[in-house]
């Protein structure tokens, strides 16, 4: 189906999927970085004497197929022809980019029109009564704090049946509103419904910049941790163009939300049963037909399914990323791996299959490392507590374990890890004593290149409880610039080599001396 998207909306998909900033593209046509972004704001509508070079820069850069499928979706949205007509990128960014531009100036000369006619409506400070229910809501913070009330109803409600919170977000315009101490009060709100048997689900936009979209997952991590959070990923070109909201308390109440120029201002409170169950239904649809679910939780009674799907991943090629509070299980020689397994509490049937997917992770692992880089950040907290508590924990086909383990074996799994920084020019560490970010800080993650994201969700005893993983694929690339980003932050000395292999020869004397 075409749609009717905008100069706009259109340039801020492309720039986003190609990773380029404004500033870059204004640099390289020779514009003021302030223009680009009144262009992508739709403060002003470029002449259409700037294409040319718009798609000239644009047809350049080199797009990796995810980008190309992303890419060709909107055009076929916009206009299937262009992708019959034109060979090349450049061709089909310049076709696409006069069409957003015509509707643009279409709609700008229709609503000039529209201002002759009639006399603009002075907008209210706060609501107009609609009946004696629902209500039209003026102002974000207005909006917001509704919604809050609702939340706070279905905290304590004991009649709604079908328990759900729905929560869109395609529109980041009111982003500045959200302070910390605003976003904590949020999901405190969110937990004390989950507690009360509420589930949540959130629908994201597609077109999101990755340190938006890192941010997000930081604020979703105590949702995640309750199992109670379904998130799903727009592809709906048309949801990204409108940008309304919705908030849906199921039984109790719902706000539909729309965009002006500077975000949301004003939505319809409908708390009737039938506006409601309306509303819900629409969400349910747009989630049926128009995304793609991110989230996969691995319960306690399936974790061989999630340790099976590691050791496939870790067959594939790519460079991979992790972060954990225990020493990576590739690190860990094949002889203690099967000494301290016999310890646990598996049975004969869980230890067998164990090895073999212990085997295979770590052969893939060593083979890997000829071809991909590896990248490893762990926190000092974690030496600490295996040389100073002997604490390790050994992951499992039925889940991770802790195990104690003796000192003259700690020595032996160093000395095993220093000899792989030494000898494998393309396996990175890095130690730091604090971490420099809430999400390395409350969970562990592993991350193989363009292919799946694994997160451990830590409780408080530090001890990941909660395992799920995504494989949406521009998620799994806004980690990947994100990790990139985290380490380039490092300071040098945590991620020397040098320094490394200093830091665990100075372990390993401690233990010595100490045993």
């Amino acid at each position: 189906m075409k749609n009717d998207m905008t100069f706009g909306p259109c340039l801020k998909f492309i720039l986003n999927t190609l990773n380029i900033s404004m500033s870059q593209l204004a640099k390289a046509i020779n514009v003021d970085s302030s223009l680009v972004n009144r262009w992508v704001h739709e403060e002003r509508i470029p002449s259409d004497i700037y294409l040319t070079a718009i798609s000239d820069f644009l047809g350049q850069t080199d797009i990796c197929p995810i980008q190309s499928k992303l890419i060709d979706e909107l055009i076929n949205s916009v206009d299937s022809k262009i992708t019959k007509s034109s060979i090349d990128y450049r061709s089909r960014y310049f076709d696409l980019l006069d069409i957003a531009l015509h509707n643009s100036i279409r709609i700008k000369n229709k609503k000039s029109s529209l201002s002759q006619t009639y006399n603009t409506c002075p907008l209210p400070k706060k609501e107009i009564c609609l009946s004696e229910q629902d209500k039209l809501i003026y102002g974000f913070e207005n909006i917001y704090n509704t919604f809050l009330s609702l939340l706070d109803t279905a905290a304590h409600d004991t009649d709604v049946t079908d328990r759900k919170i729905i929560i869109t977000y395609h529109n980041d315009n009111n982003i500045s509103f959200y302070t910390r101490e605003i976003l904590r009060q949020l999901v405190q709100k969110l937990l004390l419904a989950i507690q009360n048997n509420w589930q949540v689900i959130f629908l994201l936009q597609s077109d999101i910049n990755s340190g938006k979209l890192i941010e997000f997952f930081g604020f979703l991590l105590p949702l995640m941790r309750t199992e109670q959070l379904s998130l799903f990923y727009s592809n709906s070109f048309e949801n990204q163009n409108i940008r309304k909201e919705l908030y849906v308390v199921s039984g109790l109440g719902a706000l539909s939300c729309f965009p002006s120029k500077e975000g949301i201002d004003c939505g319809f409170l409908i708390t009737t049963a039938c506006g409601i169950s309306v509303l819900a239904d629409y969400a349910s649809l747009l989630v049926k037909n128009n995304t793609s679910d991110v989230i996969q939780y691995y319960h306690s009674d399936i974790n061989d399914m999630l340790f099976s799907m590691i050791t496939d991943r870790n067959r594939r090629r790519g460079n991979q990323y992790s972060s954990n509070n225990s020493l990576s299980l590739q690190l860990l020689p094949e002889s203690l791996y099967r000494k301290y397994l016999e310890l646990t509490d598996l049975n004969q049937q869980q230890k067998e299959q164990s090895c073999s997917f212990y085997a295979a992770q770590y052969n893939s692992f060593l083979n890997s490392l000829n071809s991909h880089q590896y990248t490893d950040i762990y926190q000092t907290a974690l030496l600490e507590r295996l040389c100073d508590g002997k604490v390790l924990y050994l992951y499992t086909c039925a889940g991770a374990r802790q195990i104690i383990m003796e000192t003259d074996d700690i020595i032996l799994y160093l000395e095993h890890i220093i000899g792989i920084i030494k000898t494998c020019p393309k396996y990175n560490i890095a130690i730091v004593y604090n971490p420099l970010d809430q999400i390395i800080k409350s969970s562990s993650f592993y991350l193989r290149e363009n292919q799946i994201l694994f997160l451990g969700l830590y409780n408080e005893d530090k001890k990941a409880n909660v395992y799920l993983s995504i494989s949406e694929p521009c998620i799994i690339r806004a980690f990947e610039i994100y990790i990139i980003s985290l380490w380039e932050k490092l300071p040098l000395h945590t991620k020397s080599k040098p320094d490394s292999i200093a830091l665990l020869e100075e372990y390993i004397r401690k233990l010595q001396k100490d045993s």
